[in-house]
Protein backbone atom coordinates (compact mmCIF):
# COMPACT_ATOMS: atom_id res chain seq x y z
CA UNK A 1 0.00 0.00 0.00
CA UNK A 2 2.81 2.38 0.91
CA UNK A 3 4.43 1.80 -2.50
CA UNK A 4 1.17 2.70 -4.24
CA UNK A 5 0.88 6.08 -2.49
CA UNK A 6 4.59 6.82 -2.90
CA UNK A 7 4.22 6.20 -6.64
CA UNK A 8 1.04 8.31 -6.89
CA UNK A 9 2.73 11.25 -5.14
CA UNK A 10 6.01 10.86 -7.02
CA UNK A 11 4.34 10.62 -10.45
CA UNK A 12 1.64 13.17 -9.49
CA UNK A 13 -0.87 10.99 -11.26
CA UNK A 14 -3.93 8.90 -10.47
CA UNK A 15 -5.48 6.50 -12.93
CA UNK A 16 -8.84 7.36 -14.47
CA UNK A 17 -10.36 4.56 -12.44
CA UNK A 18 -8.97 5.96 -9.17
CA UNK A 19 -10.54 9.39 -9.87
CA UNK A 20 -13.84 8.05 -11.20
CA UNK A 21 -16.88 8.33 -8.98
CA UNK A 22 -19.90 6.06 -9.29
CA UNK A 23 -23.28 7.65 -8.67
CA UNK A 24 -26.23 5.51 -7.60
CA UNK A 25 -29.79 6.77 -7.28
CA UNK A 26 -31.47 5.45 -4.16
CA UNK A 27 -35.29 5.67 -3.90
CA UNK A 28 -36.45 8.01 -1.10
CA UNK A 29 -39.88 6.42 -0.97
CA UNK A 30 -41.47 3.02 -1.54
CA UNK A 31 -42.97 4.11 -4.88
CA UNK A 32 -40.69 6.61 -6.60
CA UNK A 33 -42.36 8.35 -9.54
CA UNK A 34 -40.20 11.37 -10.31
CA UNK A 35 -36.47 12.09 -10.32
CA UNK A 36 -36.96 14.04 -7.07
CA UNK A 37 -38.04 10.78 -5.44
CA UNK A 38 -34.44 9.55 -5.71
CA UNK A 39 -31.38 10.62 -3.75
CA UNK A 40 -27.98 10.23 -5.36
CA UNK A 41 -25.16 8.61 -3.43
CA UNK A 42 -21.59 8.77 -4.66
CA UNK A 43 -18.94 6.12 -4.18
CA UNK A 44 -15.28 7.04 -4.52
CA UNK A 45 -12.28 4.81 -5.08
CA UNK A 46 -10.59 3.71 -1.84
CA UNK A 47 -7.09 4.73 -3.04
CA UNK A 48 -8.45 8.20 -3.79
CA UNK A 49 -10.13 8.50 -0.38
CA UNK A 50 -7.04 7.39 1.54
CA UNK A 51 -4.80 9.85 -0.34
CA UNK A 52 -7.33 12.67 0.13
CA UNK A 53 -7.55 11.86 3.87
CA UNK A 54 -3.73 11.98 4.14
CA UNK A 55 -3.70 15.42 2.49
CA UNK A 56 -6.60 16.67 4.64
CA UNK A 57 -4.86 15.51 7.82
CA UNK A 58 -1.65 17.32 6.86
CA UNK A 59 -3.38 20.61 6.06
CA UNK A 60 -5.72 20.65 9.08
CA UNK A 61 -3.25 22.36 11.50
CA UNK A 62 -2.90 25.49 9.33
CA UNK A 63 -6.58 25.94 8.49
CA UNK A 64 -7.28 27.82 11.74
CA UNK A 65 -4.92 30.54 10.51
CA UNK A 66 -6.66 30.82 7.14
CA UNK A 67 -10.34 30.30 7.82
CA UNK A 68 -12.40 33.09 9.35
CA UNK A 69 -13.37 32.25 12.96
CA UNK A 70 -17.08 32.65 12.19
CA UNK A 71 -16.93 29.83 9.66
CA UNK A 72 -18.71 26.76 10.99
CA UNK A 73 -18.79 24.41 8.05
CA UNK A 74 -15.68 22.30 7.94
CA UNK A 75 -13.83 23.89 10.85
CA UNK A 76 -12.70 21.19 13.25
CA UNK A 77 -14.72 21.46 16.46
CA UNK A 78 -17.31 23.85 14.98
CA UNK A 79 -20.80 22.88 13.91
CA UNK A 80 -23.73 24.74 12.46
CA UNK A 81 -25.14 24.79 15.99
CA UNK A 82 -22.45 27.31 16.89
CA UNK A 83 -24.22 29.87 14.71
CA UNK A 84 -27.37 29.89 16.83
CA UNK A 85 -25.80 31.45 19.98
CA UNK A 86 -23.93 33.96 17.79
CA UNK A 87 -27.19 35.16 16.24
CA UNK A 88 -28.90 35.18 19.64
CA UNK A 89 -26.05 37.28 21.08
CA UNK A 90 -26.25 39.73 18.17
CA UNK A 91 -30.02 40.13 18.64
CA UNK A 92 -29.63 40.62 22.42
CA UNK A 93 -26.90 43.22 21.83
CA UNK A 94 -29.05 45.10 19.30
CA UNK A 95 -32.02 45.08 21.68
CA UNK A 96 -29.94 46.23 24.65
CA UNK A 97 -28.20 49.04 22.76
CA UNK A 98 -31.27 49.86 20.64
CA UNK A 99 -29.10 49.72 17.56
CA UNK A 100 -30.43 48.47 14.22
CA UNK A 101 -29.49 44.97 13.25
CA UNK A 102 -29.63 43.16 9.96
CA UNK A 103 -29.25 39.37 10.02
CA UNK A 104 -28.55 37.76 6.68
CA UNK A 105 -28.78 34.03 6.19
CA UNK A 106 -27.19 32.70 3.04
CA UNK A 107 -28.08 29.25 1.79
CA UNK A 108 -25.49 27.97 -0.61
CA UNK A 109 -27.65 25.23 -2.05
CA UNK A 110 -25.55 22.96 -4.20
CA UNK A 111 -22.55 25.29 -3.74
CA UNK A 112 -20.15 22.38 -3.56
CA UNK A 113 -21.44 21.20 -6.96
CA UNK A 114 -20.46 24.50 -8.54
CA UNK A 115 -16.90 25.10 -7.37
CA UNK A 116 -14.69 25.31 -10.44
CA UNK A 117 -11.50 23.25 -10.26
CA UNK A 118 -9.64 26.22 -11.77
CA UNK A 119 -10.99 28.60 -9.10
CA UNK A 120 -10.12 26.15 -6.35
CA UNK A 121 -6.49 25.98 -7.50
CA UNK A 122 -6.34 29.78 -7.88
CA UNK A 123 -7.56 30.29 -4.29
CA UNK A 124 -4.97 27.84 -3.01
CA UNK A 125 -2.21 29.71 -4.89
CA UNK A 126 -3.35 33.07 -3.52
CA UNK A 127 -3.28 31.75 0.02
CA UNK A 128 0.30 30.66 -0.38
CA UNK A 129 -0.01 26.90 -0.66
CA UNK A 130 3.10 25.54 -2.32
CA UNK A 131 3.18 24.18 -5.86
CA UNK A 132 3.55 20.57 -4.69
CA UNK A 133 0.41 20.75 -2.56
CA UNK A 134 -1.56 22.43 -5.36
CA UNK A 135 -0.38 19.76 -7.77
CA UNK A 136 -1.70 17.06 -5.41
CA UNK A 137 -5.11 18.74 -5.39
CA UNK A 138 -5.01 19.06 -9.18
CA UNK A 139 -4.09 15.39 -9.35
CA UNK A 140 -7.19 14.48 -7.31
CA UNK A 141 -9.66 16.81 -9.02
CA UNK A 142 -8.31 17.35 -12.54
CA UNK A 143 -9.84 15.35 -15.39
CA UNK A 144 -12.16 13.48 -13.04
CA UNK A 145 -15.14 11.60 -14.42
CA UNK A 146 -18.41 10.28 -13.06
CA UNK A 147 -20.49 7.33 -14.12
CA UNK A 148 -24.10 6.60 -13.23
CA UNK A 149 -25.23 3.12 -12.31
CA UNK A 150 -28.87 2.53 -13.15
CA UNK A 151 -30.49 -0.89 -12.97
CA UNK A 152 -27.07 -2.54 -12.85
CA UNK A 153 -25.81 -0.76 -15.97
CA UNK A 154 -22.95 1.75 -15.93
CA UNK A 155 -23.16 4.86 -18.11
CA UNK A 156 -20.33 6.14 -20.23
CA UNK A 157 -17.99 8.39 -18.21
CA UNK A 158 -19.12 12.00 -17.80
CA UNK A 159 -16.34 14.60 -17.40
CA UNK A 160 -16.53 16.48 -14.10
CA UNK A 161 -15.14 19.99 -14.43
CA UNK A 162 -16.44 21.50 -11.23
CA UNK A 163 -17.68 20.47 -7.86
CA UNK A 164 -16.15 19.03 -4.75
CA UNK A 165 -16.60 15.28 -4.73
CA UNK A 166 -19.32 14.13 -2.36
CA UNK A 167 -17.72 11.93 0.27
CA UNK A 168 -14.24 13.29 -0.43
CA UNK A 169 -12.25 13.88 2.77
CA UNK A 170 -11.24 17.26 1.32
CA UNK A 171 -14.80 18.55 0.96
CA UNK A 172 -16.96 19.64 3.91
CA UNK A 173 -14.54 18.33 6.50
CA UNK A 174 -11.65 20.38 5.09
CA UNK A 175 -12.84 23.46 3.16
CA UNK A 176 -10.46 25.31 0.84
CA UNK A 177 -12.74 27.97 -0.54
CA UNK A 178 -14.15 29.94 2.40
CA UNK A 179 -11.03 31.61 3.75
CA UNK A 180 -10.62 34.83 5.70
CA UNK A 181 -8.69 37.55 4.02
Amino acid sequence: MRTLFTQMLRDRQLSERQKQRVIFCIPKSARPLTPEDYGPITLLNTDYKILARMIATRVRPILAELIHPSQNCGVHGNTIFGSVPTVQDAIAYAETTRRPLCVVSLAFKEAFDRISDTNLLTVLRRYGFDAGFIECIRMLYGNAKSVMQVNGHISTPIPTQCGVREGCPLSMSQPFVILSG
